[in-house]
């Protein structure tokens, strides 16, 4: 494993075997994390920039947020927290104004580029409605605004600064088993699997207010899957067209819960490359999990070993 610094003077600076490395990665946290360790000895420069390699290939860029020197009668290490670069945008706020006719083009050139982060791609379609930025809106929050109205999707920057407005943002595939595998097809062993079933917060009603002339929440959404007998909680939705939100975003509601009702955890012996949003497949007992989807990733680098705890659940 090789980390590359860049120094608050511009300097860059490579550093080879950390004592640990930890990435983590999850769906509903804009910013990836990463914690690096090293032994201190007797000189650490101040950080702005991070990128990580492992097995020569890029897996996460972005910022140095603290650096913490601890030295002890039996330790003496360098500890350095970052984020992805996600977090710069979220860190930086807009000025209060009203935006009309915002693109993916616009997001780019005027706030992605100036942070060297790329974009899958450019389609140049326009917001419909103005988006006020108000007091304190981040750069994040315009750029996940503009992706929810305009492409139903959730905007996403990857751990390696690639941002991802418009479409898919990982259509690879996964396949994870506890028996022999193919790393080159998206294979891997797991040595430990947990399921988990929970019918806590699983939504069973929306009520929905879906005119801005109506007073209440008269129309009324069920939860196909539900059973009454278990439980469920019952929830009202505002889609009437002055709260920017409709009524699809009260059945997203519904699935989301359902979706969050069954969630598979995997610890694999190995590192698994760019997993978040993939679609994963898990086979446990003689029995295959399909239709599942990668939600959060944890990797470890420590003494040599490296593993990967993956979470999965339901696709939406």
């Amino acid at each position: 494993m090789v980390i590359e610094f860049t120094g608050v003077n511009g300097s860059v600076i490579r550093k080879n075997n950390p004592v640990s490395v930890t990435v983590s990665s999850r769906q509903d946290i804009p910013a990836d994390t990463a914690d690096i360790r090293y032994i201190y000895d007797g000189f650490c420069d101040e950080y702005s920039f991070v990128k990580i390699f492992f097995d020569e290939k890029l897996i996460f860029r972005g910022i140095v947020d603290e650096q913490k020197i601890t030295v002890g009668k039996d330790v003496r290490y360098v500890s350095i927290g970052c984020r992805s670069m996600a977090g710069i945008l979220m860190d930086n706020q807009l000025r209060p104004q009203n935006i009309s006719g915002l693109t993916d083009s616009i997001i780019y050139n005027s706030f992605l580029k100036p942070f060297e982060i790329d974009i899958d791609r450019i389609t140049n379609r326009s917001c419909p409605e103005l988006i006020n930025t108000g007091k304190g809106m981040s750069i994040y929050k315009l750029i996940e605004e503009y992706s929810r109205r305009v492409f139903r999707r959730n905007a996403r920057i990857n751990a390696q600064g690639r941002a991802f407005l418009s479409g898919e943002i990982n259509p690879s595939g996964y396949f994870f088993c506890d028996g022999e595998v193919s790393l080159e097809k998206n294979c891997y062993r797991y040595k430990e699997i947990s399921l988990n079933r929970s019918r806590k917060n699983v939504v069973s009603r929306v009520y929905v207010r879906s005119s801005d002339r109506e007073t209440g929440y008269s129309m009324e959404l069920r939860n196909r899957d539900f059973k009454e007998a278990s439980g469920g909680c019952v929830r009202y939705f505002d889609a009437a067209p002055s709260s920017g939100y409709c009524i699809q975003d009260a059945r997203d509601m519904i699935e989301v819960s359902n979706r969050d009702g069954f969630i598979i955890m995997l610890e694999c012996p190995c590192f698994v490359y760019s997993p978040l949003y993939g679609n994963a497949q898990v086979l446990f007992d003689g029995k295959l999990y399909d239709n599942m989807e990668i939600f959060s990733c944890v990797q470890r680098f420590e003494g040599g070993r490296v593993s990967s705890k993956i979470g999965i659940r339901r696709n939406v």
